[in-house]
């Protein structure tokens, strides 16, 4: 269950915090998590004891690597990688996003944690398959996986072109039901395709959550490049979604 915590102005996942496991996905009053020291000073001022920072340095692909720490830095950055998994304790991981879908991963059995950053390229890349793959490789069961979805936009404000309606009909077939037709135009769900992609790789839905709201409906709670990149650029900013293994 996607729950509210209003002190530390986040939504969580009951699937996933617990244990030695915290994470959350911020909303816009938090700040733009773009600035790693609004990262930094939001994870001081909840009191989340961590020894390093990894933000991921997104590009829209399906590139992800395992995570081992290696140095002494505050802040580590992961060029061109939009999805990572480790068995790292006391270690931050966190990606950005403003319309696109934040996804956490935790194997409670095996201590690996795994945050992914899905836009609509990422999910047609299937980028939450290869988490999944590399938590599997490294000693996960999928039985024992619990995935959070998090905000994002939803098919009510995500329509699309119908070059791009055609791409991912050819990649994927119609079994996902995916792309509702509006007034003429072609809408994307990408929440429904996400859920629909975990469950092919193998994913129980029960050991699912996700978000029910929309980042482009929702201004007071989210930042949404949709709806505010153009129109709007000076009030544009990106939330962050996070998850550490407080475990020490």
């Amino acid at each position: 269950m996607i729950q509210y915590q209003k002190q530390n102005n986040m939504f969580f996942s009951t699937l996933i915090n617990g244990g030695s496991v915290f994470s959350g996905y911020t909303e816009r009053s938090v700040g733009d998590g773009r600035h790693a020291d609004v990262i930094l000073s939001y994870l001081r001022i909840n009191q989340v004891i961590f020894k390093k920072l990894v933000l991921l340095e997104q590009i829209h692909s399906s590139n992800i690597v395992f995570f081992k720490n290696e140095n002494m830095s505050e802040i580590e950055r992961l060029p061109e990688v939009d999805g990572v998994v480790s068995s790292d304790r006391q270690i931050v991981f966190a990606i950005r996003t403003a319309d696109c879908i934040p996804i956490l991963y935790k194997d409670a059995a095996t201590g690996l944690i795994g945050i992914s950053h899905n836009g609509w390229r990422g999910t047609f890349k299937k980028i939450s398959q290869h988490i999944l793959d590399e938590m599997v490789k490294r000693g996960s069961d999928m039985s024992q996986i619990r995935v959070a979805i998090g905000p994002g936009i939803g098919s009510c404000c995500y329509d699309i072109e119908e070059d791009r309606h055609i791409e991912f009909l050819e990649e994927f077939g119609e079994d996902f039901h995916s792309f509702p037709m509006r007034g003429g135009r072609r809408y994307l769900n990408l929440l429904k395709l996400n859920v629909a992609l975990l469950i092919r790789a193998g994913l129980p839905l029960s050991n699912i959550d996700f978000f029910p709201f929309c980042t482009s409906c929702h201004k007071e709670k989210f930042f949404s490049f949709r709806r505010d990149y153009k129109k709007h650029h000076d009030q544009f900013g990106e939330m962050f979604s996070f998850i550490i293994n407080n475990e020490g």
